[in-house]
């Protein structure tokens, strides 16, 4: 599966697009950017005929957990839930 999403994502993989097994992330800078981006992973999706699980979407988050991070504008940062202190 990992090497089909690859292959059809590869355009947007690095750009606007992380993914991990069957998780995907849109990221960009800007608002206009970000549509643009989603239309263009749509069409996609729709061109390969594949469906998003809508229970597992998220549209228009400003902070966001992935895989145990924290996705912010900032870029990805720790997730405090898992960090211990240390004394």
């Amino acid at each position: 599966m990992k090497r089909l999403i690859d292959l059809i994502f590869k355009e947007h993989i690095s750009n606007q697009l992380k993914v991990y097994v069957d998780d995907m992330v849109v990221k960009s800078k800007m608002d206009r950017g970000h549509t643009n981006s989603l239309l263009s992973i749509f069409g996609v999706l729709r061109r390969y005929q594949l469906n998003l699980n809508l229970e597992k979407c998220s549209f228009e988050v400003r902070v966001s957990k992935f895989l145990g991070f924290i996705l912010t504008r900032r870029g990805i940062e720790a997730n405090p839930e898992k960090c211990n202190v240390v004394n």
